[in-house]
């Protein structure tokens, strides 16, 4: 962890008032307060500490706002290796941007970002990225120079099409079929739909040779997240809160396809869906198949993913039934680079995404 060495102060203020510095142990309490402020649950200590403690990736960049003894903003960078072919890059993910509503003026938010890129400068990243909604990104376009390099929409199939008719048309209450009733008719349905030759093995932990298969598919693309098999299970197996499920197309000894799936309130997420080849529709209807078998034993209303725009994931999403949603959120970057790099780096063609890369899921 970076120890403070100088202290950023606002012009008018005293400098025990309001400062920005690096996290210290004693401010713990108050960034769970600013977080349940700004999302309105309160995190475990055991997810915060997984996640910013335990990163096989590296150690993060915290940067906090002090006023008067309070945390009235954060910022924090999480290290991430990124896979260029065969080359490796250091990035930083830009993770729980918090600013209180009593500080939104006076360029609090602008102030934090430049103080955390300054810290993060001195351990030569290449960049930071991050996947910030429509009302975030043009405050960091205009202020921290985000470049929003693509959208991220959501794909879904709906496993309880009266719950999405009931809404359309709420005078259809009066005739909704028993739950159990939609389940067995969609079970059979899509078990129809998505029958696939290829069988497909459900666990609950990751099964060995997955960080291969990631690897070997991640030069698909010229820029991936890398997934090494550190990274795969303190993202999913050591993760405090939530249950996944890993879904494995193919033999154990050449597995064709993989799937992470993850159940949040009433609907179920793909949050890594990989195949190999990419055009494996075999290996995709097995995975989504299982994906949904899960998601109707737990009685969820809809099976999602988000995928970068125009990736060669999402067109075959898009084929196997998943209906498009915009979902108003965009993969963006801060370079440090050279321009001649930026170049590279801004094309959304060039880029892996999945759900997984985000930390919200």
């Amino acid at each position: 962890m970076l120890r403070i060495k100088r202290t950023v102060c606002f012009e008018g203020r005293e400098k025990d008032e309001l400062a920005i510095r690096t996290f210290e142990p004693q401010d713990r309490a108050g960034i769970d307060k600013l977080f349940k402020l700004t999302f309105g649950w309160t995190r475990p200590e055991s997810l915060w500490k997984w996640k910013f403690m335990e990163n096989p990736h590296g150690q993060p960049i915290i940067i906090v706002a002090v006023d008067r003894g309070e945390i009235v903003g954060h910022y924090g960078l999480l290290p991430r290796r990124i896979r260029c072919f065969d080359t490796a890059y250091t990035a930083l993910q830009e993770v729980d941007l918090m600013v209180h509503p009593d500080h939104k003026k006076g360029g609090l938010f602008k102030k934090l970002g430049e103080t955390a890129y300054g810290y993060a400068t001195r351990d030569d990243p290449s960049f930071t990225f991050g996947f910030p909604n429509q009302v975030s990104l043009p405050l960091g376009s205009r202020i921290l120079k985000w470049r929003a390099i693509g959208k991220i929409p959501m794909y879904s199939i709906f496993l309880d099409p009266c719950t999405s008719m009931i809404k359309k048309y709420p005078r259809l209450k009066t005739v909704r079929m028993p739950a159990g009733t939609v389940r067995f008719c969609m079970k059979k349905i899509m078990g129809t739909k998505y029958a696939s030759e290829i069988p497909c093995r459900i666990t609950d932990t990751i099964p060995s040779g997955i960080a291969g298969l990631f690897a070997a598919t991640s030069r698909i693309r010229e820029f991936a997240f890398e997934r090494d098999g550190d990274y795969l299970k303190w993202r999913y197996e050591s993760r405090p809160e939530g249950r996944y499920r890993f879904l494995t197309a193919g033999t154990e000894s050449k597995p064709q396809g993989f799937a992470v799936h993850v159940i949040k309130g009433n609907d179920a997420f793909f949050t890594e869906f990989i195949l190999d080849p990419s055009d494996n529709v075999e290996a995709a209807r097995s995975l989504i198949g299982a994906g949904i078998r899960l998601g109707l034993e737990n009685g969820v209303s809809a099976q999602r993913i988000w995928l970068l725009e125009n990736d060669l994931q999402s067109r075959l999403i898009s084929r196997m039934g998943f209906m498009r949603r915009e979902s108003k959120i965009y993969h963006v970057i801060r370079s440090f680079l050279s321009p001649e790099h930026n170049r590279r780096l801004w094309d959304p063609c060039r880029w892996q995404v999945t759900m997984g890369d985000s930390d919200c899921i």
